[in-house]
């Protein structure tokens, strides 16, 4: 039944792993507190207005042992994209080949293991701690070069954006986000590498919050902005005026 995917490997891969069951449509419980106050009818909540993690599972069967060790290598390293030996560590990306959404989730509790037939046949559960949200292609990103505007388009199923923008540019340079404007100073063109920029002139990151400038050396400096992009619209239009080189947004779509 289909594969799921956790820092950058996927069960497709690993001959003899077979997914049975899964749990991955569960909403997540709301961050309420109550408060019991003797003689008063009903609580007192405290609402503060977000959600607790939640957990995503799939039962599994191993017909060939030696996919227990692929399968030990995808949970604790995830794909290595150098050469030395960097395990994961946070929250990683988890997919599957059944819902349209993805999670931010670690995978951090033991994997009891029943065996069945001996040396032939294990079942166990993998659980993993997600993140609220569910979001919907989060790597897809919006760019353009030079001065302009950007369409930000809704996908379908989702609600909210938390937005990373990056810019590539000089000097002063607007960004106008349905009304909010955000005024960036003393940027400057980063150095470039293989045809690549080392790093970009400014981030802001709603989800993250951050929002920084980069000096020539790389040095980040703290920006205060009044206020943290979000999309909601089925269309967003973002205008970028001034000296830009390029701008890429990852609106990072999600729903509850």
């Amino acid at each position: 039944m289909s594969y799921f995917e956790f820092a950058g490997m996927s069960t497709a891969n690993i001959s003899g792993l077979l997914i049975e069951r899964k749990d991955i449509y569960g909403l997540p419980e709301r961050d309420i507190e109550k408060i019991h106050v003797p003689g008063r009818n009903g609580d007192v909540l405290v609402d503060y207005g977000s959600y607790k993690n939640g957990i995503v599972s799939y039962e599994c069967a191993v017909t060939k042992y030696n996919a227990l060790r692929d399968l030990g290598r995808l949970l604790t390293v995830g794909q290595q994209n150098t050469a030395g030996f960097t395990p994961w560590k946070g929250y990683q990306l988890l997919r599957d080949g059944w819902a349209e959404h993805e999670r931010l989730a670690v995978c951090s509790m033991q994997i009891p293991m029943e065996e069945i037939i001996a040396k032939r046949l294990l079942r166990f559960k993998v659980s993993f701690d997600c993140k609220p949200q569910k979001y919907y292609n989060r790597a897809a990103v919006v760019q353009r070069s030079g001065a302009g505007a950007l369409a930000v388009e809704r996908p379908y199923g989702a609600t909210a954006a938390a937005p990373r923008i990056e810019i590539v540019g000089s000097g002063t340079i607007t960004l106008n986000l349905e009304g909010q404007i955000i005024t960036l100073t003393g940027l400057v063109i980063p150095p470039m590498s293989g045809g690549q920029y080392q790093w970009p002139s400014a981030v802001i990151d709603s989800e993250a919050m951050i929002a920084c400038r980069y000096l020539s050396n790389g040095t980040r400096e703290v920006i205060d902005i009044a206020q943290w992009p979000q999309f909601w619209q089925l269309l967003h239009t973002v205008s970028v005026s001034g000296s830009v080189t390029n701008i890429k947004i990852w609106p990072r779509w999600w729903s509850i």
